[in-house]
């Protein structure tokens, strides 16, 4: 199909999806397969007010969050997003739930493609083993690209890089792209570690990555787990975005789909 189809088909399922309903705390019950709650529909997200980088739906995350998290975070973030100035002024919450909100779209409309890929180039690891890479906002299968979070060093196209949890390698992706919030590190963890090493939950739990520019030589790399609930498409569960200096013209991976 034309990419200008593509590209609407896109655009459809995005306005479908809701435009802000965040909460960064990745313990909180709202994303629980059983939850229920007869006021869900008055969600209100809040931002922290010290570095407006995060948000979440109650205080009660805010509280449990910052015990895990935040407290060793915001500062940090503070003083960045003020040395950044326009790129971290231009890019906001509701920018960060589009780039999430697309990466979900994209695989909701590439999911087989992407799934057949994956088990031709890695026919011994299980799919969820497998990150989605979303790069230079590219609408068709072929801007696709997969990140191992596992070792697998005897695999022909093995690269350190892309062993997410050995050492720090993980950080810098391989995408020449140079990521300086090393402070979000333990919160990105949490976010890959609970994903793949969780209970199997097959098809209805991803893991993804999306890549943008911002500027001439920033990329936001937007982290997102995604899920699969009404009408035939994955939601976010959570997204952590994450700003990088353009260390290198090559943007992506070798083995796209």
């Amino acid at each position: 199909m034309s990419e200008s189809w593509q590209r609407g088909r896109l655009a459809w399922l995005s306005a479908e999806l809701s435009p802000l309903d965040l909460c960064d705390n990745l313990s909180c019950d709202r994303w629980h397969e059983d939850y229920e709650d007869e006021d869900d529909d008055d969600w209100s997200s809040r931002q922290c007010s010290r570095c407006q980088s995060v948000l979440y739906c109650s205080t009660k995350c805010q509280a449990e969050d910052w015990e895990r998290f935040h407290k060793k975070e915001c500062e940090h973030e503070r003083a960045y997003r003020s040395s950044m100035g326009f790129t971290s002024k231009s890019y906001t919450h509701r920018d960060r739930t589009f780039h999430a909100h697309t990466a979900a779209c994209l695989l909701t409309l590439h999911y087989s493609d992407v799934k057949d890929h994956a088990s031709s180039v890695y026919p011994d690891l299980p799919f969820r083993h497998l990150v989605p890479v979303f790069a230079n906002a590219r609408v068709d299968v072929s801007g696709i690209t997969l990140k191992p979070i596992v070792p697998i060093p005897n695999h022909p196209l093995y690269k350190k890089e892309y062993d997410v949890f050995r050492g720090n390698e993980w950080w810098e992706t391989g995408l020449g792209v140079s990521f300086e919030q090393t402070w979000l590190r333990p919160r990105l963890s949490a976010l890959a570690l609970g994903y793949r090493d969780g209970p199997d939950q097959g098809d209805a739990v991803r893991l993804t990555e999306g890549y943008s520019k911002v500027s001439a030589d920033k990329m936001v790399c937007v982290t997102a787990r995604l899920r699969w609930k009404d009408a035939g498409r994955y939601h976010i569960d959570w997204c952590i975005a994450r700003f990088g200096n353009v260390t290198s013209a090559k943007m992506r991976w070798n083995e796209t789909v």
